[in-house]
């Protein structure tokens, strides 16, 4: 699941300024009542679709919609812009350039309908995941969603349902869905969440009006952060912010959560383990058991990030020809004794290193194109892989 920016939980609805532009136009189409039955918003993760879903939702159920329609038709997003912040202590090219939030329309966060919302009473929206992270979406949960969407609404209006991730649907569970989607009851929408719309049934994906949320422009993502309490009050630099931007691929909702959250001790964790792996005090089995609480996206991506790191330091070394000469970004100093380590083994030529980040390149897509892939099992595979790179080389033969 997305992490969520903590102000994004707490207040009621301003979207994340890179996504505007799609709040912009779906909002439009449900004033104007062209909204459809069905929306499949897919995008990286880490930019906001699910808070995105949930806001819409919420914008959906409100009994009395706030801000000016006139917003509406205004001139294109960036066209004309203010300062988010007035604090003389932020310069200006620390603010984010955003257009006024007050003028789009937005759940009240007052009527009957919105205080449920806030109370996670609400009996119009279903919020439909799998039972256990990482585990499948069922066809009993599919089913309850049906009798759902049969009823009438009991606050008077729309009923909503959330699917998230859309692709965690198991077979009979996506077929179950189609019911819902082929006949859809009135003043029923449908929101399914997913990174790709590739990893769904056809038949699904051609039900939904597919909507592809945004990564903001680096600039904007780096402005967004800075101005976010969490890295304020924790002083981060910018050095880290433009390495951990680097490494989510622009993600600044997991970014965000690096900084605040669980994760700059489980990045420590995958790499403590790798490097033990890489000086064979691991095994690859053993090692993938003990990643098997951590989010197997993440492991592909720091491992992805470190292997880059390693090509590039390989590289410098060959052309300099003394490791004093070379200049690195800053990095950790467990992550240079990473490197240090993969450069002192003989196998691990240029032409096996780059055979090992094809190697994560295909894990990930696995990950983000496979319905329901088996984490425990593509984790393995990836680094007995690495066990065999170390030993065999480029020689390694993978049938």
């Amino acid at each position: 699941m997305e992490p969520m920016a903590q102000e994004q939980k707490e207040l009621f609805g301003y979207p994340y300024p890179w996504l505007r532009s799609c709040w912009r136009e779906l909002s439009h189409r449900y004033l104007s009542q062209t909204l459809p039955h069905a929306l499949l918003l897919v995008g990286q993760r880490g930019i906001g679709k699910a808070d995105f879903a949930l806001n819409l939702a919420r914008l959906v159920l409100c009994q009395s919609v706030t801000g000016s329609t006139e917003a509406l038709f205004s001139s294109n997003l960036g066209a004309s812009a203010n300062l988010v912040s007035s604090d003389d202590s932020v310069s200006k090219s620390d603010s984010m350039l955003v257009e006024d939030d007050r003028e789009l329309p937005m759940p009240c966060g007052h009527c009957r309908s919105c205080l449920l919302l806030r109370a996670h009473t609400h009996p119009d929206l279903v919020e439909l995941e799998p039972e256990q992270k990482g585990k499948a979406i069922k066809i009993d949960q599919v089913r309850e969603l049906i009798e759902f969407v049969s009823k009438t609404s009991q606050i008077g209006g729309y009923k909503v349902a959330i699917i998230r991730p859309a692709n965690a649907l198991n077979i009979n569970a996506a077929n179950a869905l189609l019911k819902c989607l082929e006949e859809p009851t009135a003043q029923t929408l449908l929101i399914l969440v997913n990174e790709s719309p590739q990893t769904l049934m056809p038949t699904i994906r051609s039900r939904c009006q597919i909507v592809t949320l945004p990564l903001p422009s680096t600039q904007l993502a780096q402005a967004w952060l800075r101005q976010q309490p969490q890295v304020r009050e924790a002083e981060v630099k910018e050095s880290e912010i433009d390495q951990m931007l680097y490494l989510t691929h622009g993600a600044p909702l997991t970014t965000l959560h690096y900084f605040c959250g669980d994760m700059q001790q489980n990045r420590q964790q995958v790499l403590d383990g790798f490097l033990a792996l890489t000086k064979q005090n691991m095994t690859p089995v053993s090692l993938a058991a003990e990643w098997s609480t951590l989010d197997v996206i993440d492991i592909i991506d720091w491992l992805y990030y470190w292997l880059k790191g390693i090509v590039i330091r390989q590289e410098q070394v060959n052309c300099a020809g003394n490791t004093s000469e070379i200049v690195m970004a800053p990095v950790l100093a467990t992550e240079n004794e990473l490197f240090d380590t993969v450069l002192r083994c003989p196998a691990l030529a240029p032409m096996a290193l780059h055979l090992f980040v094809n190697v994560l390149l295909e894990a990930k897509a696995k990950l983000v194109t496979t319905a329901n892939p088996n984490k425990q099992m593509l984790l393995e595979d990836v680094l007995i892989k690495w066990r065999q790179l170390m030993m065999q080389g480029p020689r390694v033969d993978w049938g």
